[in-house]
C-alpha cells in the first residue's frame, strides 16, 4: 500500500534526523506544517496531488501575505517530496508544479545606518541588563562580521590566539579568521565583570 503524502513526509522527516540531517528536517516541518495547515490537517494521497490542488496551495498561502520565495521555497519542498513519490511508483508524474512559482527572487538588502547602529551601541541600558546582555551580544555579532548566533555559543577561548578568532562554520564547515578589535575586548570585559 502507498503512503499519503503526510506519512510519507514523516518518514522522510525522521531519516533526516536519524542521518544528522536536522536542518533538513527542519525545512521539511515546516513544509509540511504548512500544507497541513492549508489542507485541515486532512491527509492526501499522492494520486489525488495534481494541478488544481498545488495552484490552491499557492494563493491560500499568498491570500495569508507569504512572499513569493517563501511560497517557493514550500512548493521545492513539496514538489521534492512528490518526485520521490513518483519515483517509487505512487502515481505517475503529471507535473502538477509546472503552473506554480518556484524560482529565488533577489532579496533587498535590508541594512541598519550607520547612525542607528552608533545609538544602538551608546544606548544606557546599564538599568536593564538583560537588554544589556542583549546589545553587546548584538554588537559582538555585528564585529565578528555578522557572526550567526549558533557560531558565536560554541566559540572557545581556544578560538581566540594571536589577536584572531579562528573558527569553524557549524553550518558549513568552513573555516574563518576575524581579526580581535578592542570593542570586542570591552564586550568581553563588560560580560566578564557583570
Amino acid at each position: 500500500m502507498n503512503d499519503t503524502l503526510f506519512v510519507f513526509m514523516e518518514r522522510l522527516i525522521a531519516g533526516f534526523r536519524n542521518n544528522g540531517k536536522y536542518r533538513t528536517a527542519e525545512t521539511y516541518r515546516s513544509a509540511l506544517n504548512s500544507f497541513k495547515s492549508f489542507r485541515n490537517n486532512l491527509d492526501v494521497d499522492f494520486i489525488a496531488i495534481d494541478s488544481a490542488l498545488v495552484e490552491s496551495y499557492e494563493t491560500w498561502m499568498r491570500n495569508r501575505g507569504l512572499i513569493p520565495n517563501t511560497t517557493s521555497f514550500y512548493m521545492r519542498i513539496l514538489r521534492a517530496v512528490y518526485n520521490r513519490g513518483v519515483d517509487l511508483e505512487y502515481t505517475d508524474n503529471r507535473r502538477p508544479f509546472r503552473h506554480v512559482y518556484t524560482g529565488v527572487d533577489r532579496t533587498v538588502k535590508r541594512a541598519l545606518t550607520l547612525s542607528a547602529m552608533r545609538r544602538i551601541r551608546t544606548l544606557d541600558l546599564k538599568s536593564y541588563p538583560s537588554l544589556d546582555f542583549a546589545r553587546d551580544i548584538f554588537m559582538l555579532s555585528f564585529y565578528l562580521r555578522g557572526m550567526s548566533f549558533i557560531d558565536m555559543a560554541f566559540l572557545r577561548k581556544s578560538d581566540l590566539r594571536y589577536g584572531q578568532i579562528v573558527y569553524r562554520r557549524r553550518k558549513t564547515g568552513q573555516l574563518l579568521t576575524i581579526g580581535w578589535t578592542n570593542e570586542m575586548q570591552q564586550i568581553l570585559n563588560n560580560a566578564s565583570s557583570g
